[in-house]
């Protein structure tokens, strides 16, 4: 049972440094304006968030 759960967690670790490191490619084939604004979409999300966890609404997503 100890064995799954260890196996399950290293699952999980690896496909969050595959998207981290896919992700980071495509960032890195962008124009210097198409950083610009994923960067402020990124932004934009995250304030929408923000005022969503402070109105209790941060399950509405």
């Amino acid at each position: 049972m100890a064995m799954l759960t260890f196996l399950r967690i290293g699952k999980e670790i690896y496909d969050e440094t595959e998207e981290y490191i896919i992700n980071h490619l495509l960032y890195r084939r962008q124009i210097f304006y198409q950083r610009i604004l994923t960067k402020c979409r990124l932004g934009f999300t995250r304030l929408i968030s923000g005022i969503l966890r402070v109105f209790g609404l941060d399950d509405f997503i």
